[in-house]
């Protein structure tokens, strides 16, 4: 199998803890592609170092509200935000990394990601009306 975590050097190593990370996804449920990296998706390599390591992996947050926020200010983001629950297995690694407040980069091959898919929700929340609380405004 590809083994698709980077090779890390400097201080800042990748966490391999169990952690609940918030990535914004096009599909419910979640497909593969949702989890491709901008290396895998053909996207042109940055010519930074550190760019290039963020570039082989995915962007995800430590929150569902930074996650959504996200996503509003940038609709090609996706509809939706998968909950996933990284394991400690070392199989998936996540570092925190750029400068959005919980920004992670998470690395691990796309179809093991999508097996940790806990729920999905859309990133605008459904305005919830209460039949009982209708006032008219007419006199």
């Amino acid at each position: 199998m590809d083994d698709q975590r980077p090779n890390h050097s400097g201080d800042s190593a990748p966490l391999a803890e169990p952690r609940t990370l918030y990535r914004t996804v096009h599909n419910n449920p979640p497909v593969r592609d949702d989890f491709l990296s901008y290396e895998q998706l053909g996207k042109p390599m940055p010519k930074n170092a550190e760019q290039v390591r963020r570039w082989k992996g995915i962007s995800t947050f430590e929150t569902l509200d930074q996650a959504r926020r996200i996503a509003r200010a940038n609709r090609a983001q996706g509809g939706f935000v998968a909950e996933l629950a990284i394991p400690a297995d070392r199989r998936i690694t996540y570092e925190r990394t750029g400068k959005n407040a919980g920004h992670y980069t998470l690395w691990g091959a796309p179809d093991m990601i999508v097996e940790l898919v806990l729920s999905v929700v859309p990133v605008i929340e459904e305005e919830k009306v209460s039949h009982g609380d209708n006032v008219s405004t007419l006199g």
